[in-house]
Parts: structure tokens; C-alpha cells; sequence
């Protein structure tokens, strides 16, 4: 008479592998920022100029595109930049609070497996990461304060 026991023990680790697999992939689609490190190929960012008055407050982040005529945007593609930004969205924790929406930048992360993660910016430190509201982080601002409006002493991260 034989065992059978080799038979299950090879099925029980196909299904704890199968289990840790979908563990990670759970993980991934929950928080998907965690994800992007080292997967962004570039960031594109739409912004309006500093101290512009808008008729309205911007609500939503795609209402930037209703000031065209003074919209900004670039696309930066430097590791260095990219690295920092990651790092910074990574560091992001959910918030709680109110706030009033103002919304002023608008960056599209393109990953190499052709997702995009969107974060916007608005005034008073205001962040929002695929439509979630963050945690302030005055790292975030002073990365992307010095990148699109202190150009020249930025070390060569726009393209």
C-alpha cells in the first residue's frame, strides 16, 4: 500500500504559494503607491502660474484644464526627480480632516505598465493621491516649489 501523503503535501504548497501570491497582489491593488518607486518612467505636470486668481476655487484637479490660456505644463523624466518624488508619495499618510479644495498643480505619474497614478496639489498644503486626500507634507511642496518655479537652480531635473 502506498502513501498518499507526498500528493497532499505538494498540494498544500501549491496552495500556501497561491495564497502568498494573491496576498501580494491584494496588497499592490489596495495601495498602489507603494508600487511605483522604481516603475515611473515620467511625471507630466500641469500647473498655474503663482499668484493667479482664479474666478472660482478649483474643486476638482481637472478643473485646471478651464484656465488653459495660463496653464503651465512639463514633463520631467530625471531619475533624481523621480526617485524624490517617490520616495515623498510613498511617505504620504491618509487624512481625516476637512479642508476646502483649491486645487492648483495637477502631476500624472506614468508607470512603465502604462497605469497612471495622479496626484494634485492645492493651496494651504493640500494633497490628494488618486482621489484620496493626504496628509500634508511640506517635502512634497519644496520639491515641486523649487521644480517648476525656481527652474534655473534646480539641478537640470525639467526636460
Amino acid at each position: 500500500v502506498k502513501s498518499n501523503n507526498n500528493g497532499r503535501f505538494h498540494r498544500l504548497n501549491k496552495i500556501w504559494v497561491l495564497l502568498a501570491f494573491a496576498v501580494l497582489a491584494i496588497r499592490c491593488n489596495v495601495n498602489p503607491k507603494s508600487c511605483v518607486s522604481d516603475d515611473v518612467t515620467n511625471v507630466i505636470v500641469y500647473y498655474l502660474p503663482k499668484g493667479i486668481n482664479t474666478d472660482k476655487a478649483i474643486r476638482e484637479c481637472n478643473d485646471i484644464f478651464f484656465y488653459n490660456a495660463v496653464l503651465r505644463d512639463t514633463l520631467i523624466s530625471d531619475k533624481g526627480f523621480i526617485d524624490s518624488l517617490s520616495y515623498i508619495i510613498n511617505q504620504l499618510k491618509p487624512s481625516e480632516r476637512e479642508v476646502n479644495y483649491e486645487f492648483r498643480i495637477k502631476m500624472v505619474l506614468n508607470l512603465v505598465d502604462k497605469k497612471q497614478i495622479e496626484v494634485c496639489l492645492g493651496e494651504g498644503y493640500l494633497i490628494s493621491v488618486d482621489g484620496n486626500l493626504m496628509e500634508d507634507d511640506t517635502a512634497l511642496f519644496d520639491l515641486i516649489d523649487k521644480s517648476l518655479y525656481d527652474k534655473t537652480d534646480f539641478m537640470g531635473f525639467i526636460d
